[in-house]
C-alpha cells in the first residue's frame, strides 16, 4: 500500500466554517486550535513548528523575534481588518506573505505601491462570517502556491515578497 501524500501543515487559530476547513483540507494538513487561549511567544513557536501557514487574528503577535524562530512559515493570514500585530518588515525579509481582511471604508491598509496582481476585496462588517472565512481560506491557499490565484493572494500586505512562479 502506498503512503499517503505529504501535505503542508497549517494552523487555524480562529473558528471557520466547515466549508472553509474542508477547502483547506483539500491542500493541507490542518491543525485546529480554535478553543485554546492565545499562547505566549514560546508556546506559539511550538504550535507553529513545521507549519507553512497560519490563520490568526490581531491577538497573535508576529514580531521579528518570533518570525526568526519559524523557518518553515510562509504565510500569515489575519482574519481581521487590522494588521498592527504583524511586523511586515520582518515577515518580508523572511519571505513570508502576509494578508488581512480589509473592511469596507477601512483605513487599515498599508500605503505604498501595489502590484497589479494584488486585488483588494472589501467586506461589509454585517456580512462577515462566511465571506471572511472564504476569503482568508483562499488567501492562505494562494499564499502557499495553490488554487487559481497561486502565489498571488488577494489583500497581500507585503507585495515585496516575490512569488515563486512566473513573475
Amino acid at each position: 500500500m502506498a503512503a499517503p501524500p505529504l501535505l503542508h501543515s497549517v494552523l487555524v487559530t480562529q473558528p471557520l466554517s466547515q466549508a472553509a476547513i474542508a477547502r483547506l483540507g483539500t491542500f493541507f494538513s490542518v491543525e485546529l486550535r480554535t478553543d485554546a487561549p492565545v499562547p505566549g511567544s514560546d508556546e506559539l513557536v511550538h504550535w507553529l513548528q513545521g507549519k507553512a501557514g497560519v490563520i490568526a487574528d490581531t491577538r497573535y503577535q508576529f514580531d521579528a523575534a518570533l518570525v526568526a524562530r519559524l523557518p518553515h512559515l510562509k504565510a500569515v493570514c489575519n482574519l481581521d481588518g487590522a494588521h498592527h500585530n504583524l511586523d511586515l518588515v520582518a515577515l518580508t525579509r523572511a519571505g513570508i506573505r502576509a494578508t488581512s481582511l480589509p473592511w469596507a471604508n477601512s483605513e487599515q491598509r498599508v500605503p505604498g505601491k501595489w502590484s497589479r496582481r494584488v486585488r483588494f476585496d472589501h467586506l461589509d462588517r454585517a456580512d462577515v462570517s462566511e465571506k471572511a472565512d472564504d476569503l482568508v481560506t483562499e488567501q492562505l491557499i494562494a499564499s502557499l502556491g495553490f488554487g487559481r490565484n497561486s502565489w498571488h493572494p488577494r489583500n497581500l500586505l507585503n507585495d515585496e515578497v516575490q512569488c515563486e512562479s512566473c513573475c
